[in-house]
């Protein structure tokens, strides 16, 4: 195999032992050790430092797994793009999202797309934006799912529909009576310095809606009193539900649970910018037909959600 040495280089990195590497590739010690000074002899140069504990590369090491990553990443691209010659589409797509999205807008995207390209193998993987954006940087990831991207270099967006953020209250809460008239939208109006001293109930620090809520928090100059924190939107709903304190949630959601919790729901002000949903990709990695097509099926879902958000704004 053209990646053996890469392997064999790699697994030694992680083991930190020729022992512990000959172990884990399943062959003997002394001929992982014949392999890599046959390696060696053959680079011209030392790549590993014996004398490290746990074992490491020497500079010229650093080099040469470097330029392999390389290599590694042009056949992978040459793969893909042969294939893509074929017939059909077919082939494995890494799909990152946050739980967030997997929840309600995939759901809905994949099964249409499954069903037109049975020969795509799918993989979906959870994470925070940010986290979900450097994977599609550095190659781990072949699109994601990211709210408001920061433009890393290297990195294409798409659009797929935007969002806003709502604060929702149970419909017998006394501070219902505070909104006033939103000619924007069905929504009525909720001032966020309302809530001061008041007890909220949120997201945990690592997800988007916690950042919303926080930016919310400074932009007014107000401390809510978090009674709970918890890792999922529907849950923050239920939450309300239950009397522990109004929730930030967005309209998407809003309209989606509003038959199963009855809540009300408000616009915020100070307004702040609608979250801009978007997929990502790298733009200096060649697109599969697989990716593009599941694009597509994506920014369809965003358009129907979009269409039925505003229904719901106006009705």
């Amino acid at each position: 195999m053209a990646d053996k040495p890469f392997q064999y280089i790699q697994t030694l990195l992680e083991a930190g032992s020729f022992s512990r590497a000959a172990k884990r590739l399943n062959i003997s010690q002394p001929s992982l050790s014949q392999f890599i000074m046959r390696l060696e002899k053959d680079v011209g140069a030392t790549l590993v430092d014996r004398v490290a504990k746990p074992l490491r590369l020497t500079p010229a090491g650093e080099c040469w797994i470097e330029a392999e990553k390389n290599v590694n990443k042009i056949r992978a691209l040459s793969r893909v793009q042969i294939h893509d010659m074929g017939s059909g589409i077919t082939g494995r797509l890494v799909v990152g999202t946050p739980q967030y999205f997997e929840g309600y807008f995939l759901v809905n995207a994949l099964p249409p797309f499954m069903k037109e390209f049975p020969g795509v193998e799918l993989v979906i993987e959870q994470g925070s934006g940010v986290d979900l954006e450097e994977s599609v940087a550095d190659g781990r990831l072949d699109l994601a799912i990211v709210p408001n991207p920061r433009n890393l270099p290297n990195i294409t967006t798409e659009e797929l529909y935007s969002e806003e953020c709502l604060i929702a209250l149970r419909a017998d809460d006394p501070m219902c009576s505070q909104a006033v008239e939103n000619r924007a939208s069905s929504y009525p109006v909720l001032d966020f310095r309302l809530f001061d001293g008041k007890p909220f109930v949120t997201v945990k620090h690592d997800l988007r809606m916690r950042s919303v809520f926080d930016d919310l928090c400074a932009k007014a100059h107000v401390k809510p009193k978090v009674m709970l924190e918890t890792g999922d939107l529907a849950t923050c709903l239920a939450l309300t539900d239950e009397k522990v304190g109004p929730t930030l949630v967005t309209n998407t959601l809003a309209r989606l649970f509003a038959p199963k919790f009855p809540l009300r729901f408000f616009s915020i002000r100070p307004k702040i910018p609608d979250s801009d949903i978007r997929v990502v990709y790298r733009s200096n990695r060649y697109v599969s037909k697989a990716a593009r097509a599941l694009i597509d099926c994506m920014k369809k879902e965003g358009k129907e959600l979009t269409t039925l958000n505003d229904a719901a704004e106006t009705a």
